[in-house]
């Protein structure tokens, strides 16, 4: 073939793979800077938060302490917090260039009067009552959050062999109290490729002595926490307080102690409790009252 249409045919390739302007995709800019409004409401102790950034299409809020803690979405969320203190709320705003994020804090002057009703009233006989696992199979599961679908659960066989975790005691007292006691040992549990959760835990997964709990995990460690209820959602509080596995939270799996958990109740009755946490990964307890 003649050299100076080989060389015609190669330009002509070149020119047809080469970007015009109108395939390029013009994004946009993040957000300059976000804000957002915080209202306290006639009811007490409840906040109504809202967005007051402009042009964004995703608004992501990261709150703690509060009942229905974790995350939210919406221009516009109220948080109810039942304990006095200081608490940190993060937004962050999405638009097609990008996301920014700003975080305030909510002062909460007095503790919300505590109401022994309802689920309170049945957690804790409005004296103190005392919840374990249930020993059976399937007493804890991890479940699909968009399905239901169970993609594991314990085996009747780990009542003995996780025998740590079945002697758990979970009080509930009628003034507020919430009073975990471990009985000693706890379940050092792992990754799907059984490494031990934190990495730095320095043990193996399996029954282990609550003595070795490293100072930065102490809070995971038996102790006296808060909680509360709204509706069907169940709110352990305090560093370190949760109901089942430590590394279970609101809403995803952790690797150090958060400042309260939420449980969604699905039964409640005198003598039956069952639990679930949020997300795409859903963890089940079953628990029997003592």
């Amino acid at each position: 073939m003649n050299t100076k249409y080989i060389f015609l045919i190669l330009l002509l390739a070149m020119v047809a793979c080469e970007p015009t302007i109108d395939d390029q995709i013009e994004l946009g800019t993040a957000p300059s800077s976000a804000d957002f409004s915080i209202t306290e409401l006639e009811e007490a102790n409840t906040y109504q938060l809202t967005n007051l950034t402009n042009d964004v299409f995703i608004i992501h809020w990261e709150t703690s302490g509060n009942s229905g803690d974790g995350l939210h979405t919406g221009e516009t969320i109220e948080l109810l917090y039942p304990l006095k203190g200081a608490y940190e709320v993060k937004m962050t705003v999405f638009n097609e260039g990008g996301s920014t994020s700003i975080s305030k804090t909510i002062t909460v002057l007095e503790d919300l009067p505590f109401e022994c009703t309802d689920n309170v009233e049945l957690l804790s006989d409005c004296g103190e009552k005392t919840w374990k696992l249930k020993p059976m199979a399937a007493a804890f599961q991890v479940q699909s959050g968009e399905t239901g679908e169970v993609w594991w659960s314990n085996a009747e066989s780990d009542v003995d062999t996780r025998s740590c975790i079945f002697n758990d005691e979970f009080s509930f007292l009628g003034d507020g109290s919430f009073v975990y006691d471990n009985q000693g040992d706890f379940w050092a549990d792992s990754d799907n490729n059984d490494n031990v959760i934190p990495a730095d835990l320095g043990v193996e997964p399996g029954c282990q002595s609550s003595s070795i709990w490293p100072e930065q995990y102490q809070a995971w460690n038996s102790g006296t926490h808060q909680y509360s209820v709204t509706g069907n959602q169940l709110s352990v509080i305090g560093e370190g307080a949760f109901m089942g596995l430590y590394k279970a939270a609101t809403n995803t799996e952790v690797t150090e102690p958060q400042q309260s958990v939420t449980y969604k109740i699905v039964q409640l009755d005198d003598t039956l409790l069952v639990l679930q946490t949020q997300g795409s990964v859903v963890w089940q307890y079953i628990y029997q009252a003592q």
